[in-house]
């Protein structure tokens, strides 16, 4: 088992979670589990000291959201290394994770800003407008113009990251900033097992 394989199953794994948990937590999710997840966050504060930090310092919140997140992406990547050698496994790490992470970033702020009414499509459609661009581009990309030259590719992953950086800092800093890099780990270590592998071996 290559540690690049490994690499790149577990930031595929993380980015598959970030996705499916923003859009459950955020968009449709019930009450009563939001509630125990806030009181786990709580409890989890008080263990590790951090509930007498100022607000300047630490937000609350972070351990709702992410100890779920982790055991979803615990769960992907086991069944992503128990089925390694099948066709679905292979062509979600080859295909899917290619679009899936660099969407995992946008998905989470957006459905989050949605969810506490301080984004709406129409009124501020620039961001929706972004993410749908690197959506369109990905897709392109995964269609057959992986011709194109790998410093293309790597400037763009890096604007788009960028961009949403700048989006994350001000609002989770300095934890949330982990959500764009856990995306640009799955996009880098998407794009090197893509271009050093055939697209599905024989078997």
């Amino acid at each position: 088992m290559r540690l690049s394989q490994v690499a790149h199953e577990s930031a595929s794994a993380v980015n598959a979670s970030l996705t499916l948990a923003s859009i459950i937590f955020f968009v449709n999710f019930s009450p009563q589990v939001r509630g125990a997840l806030f009181r786990l966050d709580v409890s989890l504060n008080r263990f590790f000291g951090l509930a007498s930090l100022s607000s300047r310092d630490y937000s609350p919140g972070y351990f709702s959201f992410f100890v779920p997140v982790l055991g979803i992406a615990v769960l992907i990547w086991v069944i992503l290394r128990l089925f390694a050698d099948r066709r679905p496994a292979r062509w979600f790490l080859r295909s899917a994770a290619g679009v899936l992470s660099p969407l995992a970033a946008p998905i989470l702020m957006l459905a989050f800003l949605y969810s506490i009414g301080r984004w709406r499509p129409i009124e501020t459609p620039f961001e929706l407008l972004e993410a749908l661009a690197v959506l369109a581009a990905g897709l392109w990309y995964e269609l057959g113009a992986r011709r194109i030259a790998s410093r293309t590719v790597i400037s763009v992953l890096a604007v788009h990251y960028a961009f949403w950086t700048w989006h994350y800092w001000p609002l989770f800093f300095p934890l949330g900033l982990l959500i764009p890099l856990a995306g640009l780990c799955g996009s880098l270590t998407w794009f090197l097992h893509v271009t050093s592998r055939p697209a599905f071996p024989n078997g």
